[in-house]
């Protein structure tokens, strides 16, 4: 009998519990890339 008072008061207590969502934050990140650029065809301000 003790059992199962016990078993019955752990799942009222874990019926109880609440749970709180954190917010999802979301992020976008857009990577155009560079492709090949080669030396000779940059100038030398955008070089540096």
């Amino acid at each position: 009998m003790k059992k199962v008072v016990f078993f019955f008061a752990f799942t009222m207590m874990y019926c109880g519990k609440t749970t709180v969502n954190k917010p999802v934050v979301y992020g976008l990140v857009i990577h155009g890339g560079a492709g090949t650029i080669t030396r000779k065809n940059m100038s030398s301000e955008k070089e540096s």
